[in-house]
């Protein structure tokens, strides 16, 4: 009988038998169960050895006779029960599932012998206080009786149920975004997917609901004019297909559709198995970046076609953008501006040429303050090579300054000469001044003296004076 309750055990347990156990099961009385009065106590039918293996087993373990009663308990089993020894467990048949699993707590026995092929079921029951579930298996042990176990899956359950909250949780978040989230099991069917991707590909999302492959998907979108265009659509497919088993580390993509719409797609491995695509309609996106470096081009081309030196320094100082007039109007040495170059490098360079050397030291660190303070600053700079040049700096609005070198030699030559001519003229008319003052000086003693003897002759105090006489004296006075 040991050989027999121990066999039926390892054979349960899948175990297989020694030479001794297989010669032992083949010598004894099959179908003959062991009863309580000879089972207890400890199981004694059972050898010392195999009863110190099942009681390490700690899930709870029995065997049925043929009859459906209980042969055959280990420690586990009547803790599980609430039985205070093994003996007592027998004694009173107390079923493992009894209220949970009909006929008193032998439904699944029956089921089990009466199929004669493993029944499962899981039931919930109270041990030591504490809810449990467990995983009841029934199966025929081949001796005409059954032999059955009770898996403890309490803490796979919880841990099941923790993640089908995370992921309730997850996809509650999924379902905000604007991406279009999909997830594809590691059969290529459609698991998740939210509410912007089935607007995103003008897809049914109840149709999506009921778990289409990916190929049922991408028959769906060809018949709709929703994919990019391509010559061969089974190899398109193909290779969709092949990166369930190709990816290992996300991959990013633009799908260009032929409504003009541009989505940037990422592919990833999901953590659970299969894949995972995030969608991102960028469409306005790129319209507004083509429209942004049109607009930067143009604005270019008009700088490079200016006569006047420009240049563009960043917050940090740094030039970001100059014109081929203001590298020909400080005549850098090659590449020298073209890595970033300083604010206070490219004065340097300006004051190298200057012919004023400490009069442009004191102009440099007036612009460097300016350009810390976001206020403007003008300076008319003498070139060593007679060129004049105009600099002005000013802040622009997004916290940047700009730069402007404008070429006045031509315009400062003419005013100098104006300027000397003015001169010229005021001197000359200075000289005309003095002359008639002078002129006027001098003339005015004898023009004196011949106007008051004229009215002396008038007047005939010197004797009288003919009509003719008169005459000529009327006209000098």
């Amino acid at each position: 009988m040991a050989g027999t309750v121990t066999s039926r055990w390892l054979d349960m347990l899948g175990i297989a038998k020694s030479p001794r156990e297989a010669a032992g099961e083949s010598t004894s009385a099959h179908g003959q169960a062991p009863t309580a009065a000879t089972s207890a106590p400890g199981n004694p039918a059972s050898p010392p050895l195999a009863e110190a293996l099942l009681d390490l087993v700690p899930c709870p373990a029995w065997l049925r006779g043929g009859d459906l009663q209980i042969t055959y308990v280990h420690r586990c089993y009547a803790d599980a029960v609430g039985q205070p020894d093994l003996a007592t467990t027998l004694a009173v048949q107390s079923e493992l599932g009894a209220g949970q699993l009909g006929s008193n707590g032998k439904a699944l026995a029956k089921r089990a012998l009466r199929t004669a092929q493993e029944q499962t079921e899981s039931i919930s029951i109270i041990v030591n206080g504490a809810r449990r579930l467990f995983q009841v298996f029934e199966r025929p042990d081949g001796a005409g009786g059954l032999a059955g176990v009770a898996v403890d899956m309490t803490a796979l359950d919880e841990a099941q149920s923790e993640l089908a909250s995370h992921m309730s949780a997850h996809q509650e978040v999924l379902e905000q975004l604007r991406a279009g989230i999909a997830v594809f099991d590691g059969e290529r069917r459609l698991r998740f997917v939210n509410r912007a991707y089935a607007d995103m590909w003008n897809l049914d999302h109840a149709w999506l609901n009921h778990g289409p492959t990916m190929n049922d998907i991408l028959e769906r979108l060809r018949e709709t004019r929703n994919l990019p265009e391509v010559i061969d659509f089974a190899e398109f497919r193909r290779q969709s297909t092949h990166r369930f088993s190709s990816v290992i580390a996300p991959e990013e993509q633009l799908v260009h559709l032929p409504d003009t719409r541009c989505f940037r797609e990422i592919c990833a491995p999901h953590p659970l198995g299969g894949l995972m695509f995030v969608f991102e309609d960028v469409t306005d996106r790129l319209a507004l970046e083509r429209s942004y470096n049109t607009l930067i081009d143009v604005q270019r081309g008009i700088l490079d076609q200016l006569a006047d030196g420009i240049a563009a320094f960043g917050t940090d100082g740094r030039l970001t953008i100059c014109n081929p007039a203001f590298e020909k109007l400080t005549e850098p040495p090659a590449g020298a501006f073209n890595t970033n170059a300083h604010l206070s490098t490219i004065l340097e360079r300006l004051g190298g040429l200057s012919q004023e050397p400490e009069a442009w030291q004191a102009f440099s660190a007036a612009n460097q303050r300016a350009f810390n303070d976001r206020d403007m600053a003008r300076q008319r700079a003498h070139l060593r090579d007679g060129r004049t040049i105009d600099i002005a700096l000013g802040p622009l609005a997004d916290g940047s300054a700009l730069m402007m070198l404008r070429d006045v030699t031509d315009t400062y030559n003419v005013e100098r000469v104006l300027m000397e001519r003015n001169a010229a003229l005021e001197e000359t008319n200075r000289l005309k001044t003095d002359f008639l003052a002078n002129a006027s000086y001098e003339l005015r003693t004898p023009l004196t003296n011949i106007s008051g003897f004229a009215e002396l002759l008038l007047e005939q105090i010197g004797g009288p004076i003919t009509d003719q006489q008169q005459d000529y004296l009327e006209g000098i006075l």
